[in-house]
């Protein structure tokens, strides 16, 4: 995801003058690599019914019953990959340089994540599986997807209480 939008910006064939994507991908160690590999298909297990197309059912539908139109409520994920991608480079790039900073807060456990719109919750899912948080929350307007979302939530705390924290 992340290399077809850096060349969308140069455009078909072409290289962005920065090497950005390239700079963005050698951040990463093999170790990485396995790494986001293995949570990438742990997250795909637990969220396994929790497809896209559910999300967008369910906003669809609350949104038409409810008369919603504003096109802020439209439904959309991001990939999990990606998502881990972009939390491995900031931790990467910013580690030590201003150990006060928020974006240090990433080398150290604790802190709170925040998904506005959550949709069906993986949003939450992924930073829970990102970084040890303290919290992890979700707020989202439509009931339907808070609903699918507490549903989620479900699945995910039953796989912590069936194994130990370190896995994920």
């Amino acid at each position: 995801v992340i290399r077809v939008a850096a060349r969308q910006k140069t455009g078909p064939g072409q290289r962005d003058e920065g090497g950005a994507y390239e700079d963005f991908i050698a951040y990463f160690t093999e170790q990485d690599h396995a790494e986001v590999d293995a949570k990438t298909q742990l997250f795909d297990s637990l969220a396994a019914e929790f497809t896209c197309e559910l999300g967008k059912a369910e906003s669809r539908r609350e949104r038409n019953e409810k008369g919603f139109k504003e096109i802020s409520l439209t439904y959309g994920e991001i990939e999990f990959k990606s998502f881990y991608q972009v939390f491995k480079w900031i931790q990467t790039t910013w580690k030590d340089k201003d150990p006060h900073c928020w974006h240090n807060a990433y080398n150290v456990p604790g802190g709170t994540f925040v998904d506005l719109g959550h949709g069906t919750g993986k949003g939450i899912l992924a930073g829970a599986f990102m970084h040890q948080f303290e919290r992890c929350w979700g707020i989202e307007i439509l009931e339907s997807l808070q609903d699918v979302s507490e549903r989620l939530k479900a699945v995910y705390d039953n796989y912590v209480q069936a194994g130990s924290p370190e896995e994920y």
